[in-house]
């Protein structure tokens, strides 16, 4: 069984042809998506670009997720504690439940986005609708 490494240069149809047989087809192109993804997030251009993405209960705690963008994603209970999120666009996504603990939110963009009593914030609260995430997103408000 092949292991991915990053400075694999592979095309679709390689990755396929190498990784496909142990993920299935439509695993291995998903993952091939995602690893090429979260490459390009390492450095500084292009952005990770995740709209629409169904995320739900992920696991990205103390990621590098800076200048992110997750557009009209589900992003239910998915642990962004300790994840550096500063640049990010939260925009029309669910985070119902989404743990921010500790994460860092300057300058991040976050709208529209539906919410609920069982959101943890990066210090340690519970979002209401009383919460101003400016306070995160703009710690000098």
């Amino acid at each position: 069984m092949g292991v991915y490494e990053p400075q694999d240069e592979l095309s679709l149809s390689e990755f396929i042809e190498k990784y496909g047989y142990v993920l299935g087809i439509g695993l291995a192109i998903g993952t091939l998506v995602l690893l090429r993804q979260l490459l390009a997030a390492r450095a500084p251009e292009p952005s990770l670009v995740l709209s629409e993405a169904s995320l739900e209960g992920s696991r990205m705690s103390a990621m590098n997720l800076r200048d992110a963008v997750f557009q009209r994603s589900i992003l239910q209970n998915t642990d962004f504690s300790y994840a550096d999120l500063s640049g990010a666009l939260l925009h029309g996504s669910d985070l119902r439940g989404a743990n921010f603990a500790e994460a860092n939110l300057e300058n991040a963009t976050i709208r529209e986005n539906l919410l609920n009593e069982r959101t943890v914030l990066p210090d340690g609260t519970h979002w209401s609708t009383a919460a101003d995430m400016r306070r995160f997103t703009h710690p000098r408000h």
